[in-house]
C-alpha cells in the first residue's frame, strides 16, 4: 500500500497542475509564469519553518536570483518580435514591434 504522505503529495501535484492549466487558460503566459516564480521563496520558507531546515544566507540570496530572474524573464521576451508565415504568398514576415 501507498504511503499516505506519497498519496497526498501526488494529490497535490495534480491540484497544481490542474491549478496552472486554469491559470494558463485565462491568461498569457507571461502573467502567470512570474506568478509561479515565488514558489521558489515559498518553498524555501515551508522548508526552513515546517521541516526545520537551516537555510543559509548563500541559499537566500541564490533564491533572491532565481526569482528575479524568473520573474523578469517573460516581461523581456514580450518585447521580442515575432514572426509569421504567409500561406498567401510563401514569405515570412515579422511583425511589428
Amino acid at each position: 500500500m501507498l504511503n499516505p504522505w506519497v498519496l497526498t503529495g501526488i494529490c497535490l501535484l495534480l491540484l497544481f497542475f490542474g491549478s496552472y492549466l486554469s491559470a494558463l487558460s485565462w491568461a498569457d503566459l507571461t502573467y502567470v509564469l512570474p506568478a509561479t516564480a515565488f514558489s521558489y521563496v515559498l518553498m524555501a520558507l515551508l522548508a526552513k519553518f515546517f521541516l526545520y531546515e537551516q537555510v543559509t544566507i548563500s541559499r537566500w540570496v541564490g533564491i533572491a536570483l532565481i526569482t528575479a530572474v524568473r520573474a523578469n524573464l517573460p516581461a523581456r521576451r514580450a518585447n521580442i518580435c515575432t514572426a509569421e508565415f504567409s500561406t498567401r504568398d510563401n514569405h515570412l514576415r515579422t511583425a511589428e514591434c
